[in-house]
């Protein structure tokens, strides 16, 4: 009789799974990093990570392996075994291997007749979070200057730079606020964001926060890789 494989949950692969895409993820940041010209390696250092030239490929590359490494967690347990709801996965993951080998995949390609000059998805996102910051500190009767002001000093601590790479300023922020807060945009993804968050927020007992604790909230935000790599995009 043969041995039973051993029965594979979410309790026994999570763990596994989280420790490698933390491992994955050191490497993609400091590549972007290199690759954004906001961190250098030594000599040395570009030996031991086998560092050659451009890293933008690179990185790509890195996209491949993160991906590989959630579909095959996923394909461990009895729900996924059989690839069913991982084809869309599949198909981009082998996208970005060809993209990687030098292969210019169509499924991965601008579409055409859309405007370049605009803001990207990305940059949309990192916008309306900084703004969320900025509507919790108001909602907690904090000026909206005021609140501007610390929103720029914690994210510019943090990193974030301004549309043209400068320093993030409370000017900026005032701009993006309104860009996303004006009466035009109300039904733009990013304010219904805004709004849901704060409606929920609002309907908790526990409302409004401390100072203290939107201000650890705000820094959280600011200090989230996801939202500064968004404004790279």
């Amino acid at each position: 009789m043969m041995d039973e494989q051993p029965v594979v949950t979410a309790d026994n692969w999570l763990p596994r799974l989280a420790k490698q895409l933390q491992d994955l993820d050191v490497i993609f940041l400091t590549l972007d990093r290199i690759n954004s010209g906001t961190f250098r390696f030594s000599e040395e250092d570009e030996k031991c990570f086998g560092i050659e030239g451009d890293v933008a490929p690179d990185i790509t590359h890195q996209y491949a392996r993160v991906l590989s490494r959630i579909i095959d967690g996923l394909e461990r347990l009895p729900e996924f075994s059989d690839g069913t709801g991982l084809v869309a996965l599949r198909a981009l993951q082998i996208d970005l291997v060809a993209l990687d080998e030098g292969n210019n995949p169509r499924r991965l390609r601008p579409r055409e007749g859309r405007s370049v000059g605009a803001d990207n998805a990305g940059r949309r996102i990192a916008k309306a979070n900084l703004v969320l910051c900025v509507r919790l500190l108001e909602e907690m009767n904090v000026s909206e200057t005021q609140a501007r002001i610390r929103v720029a000093s914690i994210f510019a601590a943090a990193g974030h730079r301004g549309k043209q790479g400068g320093p993030l300023s409370p000017g900026t922020v005032y701009n993006w606020r309104n860009e996303i807060m004006s009466v035009d945009e109300v039904g733009s993804p990013g304010r219904r964001m805004i709004e849901t968050e704060l409606d929920k927020w609002k309907s908790n007992p526990a409302w409004p926060p401390s100072d203290e604790e939107a201000t650890a909230f705000i820094e959280r935000r600011a200090a989230n890789p996801i939202f500064s790599l968004a404004h790279t995009t």
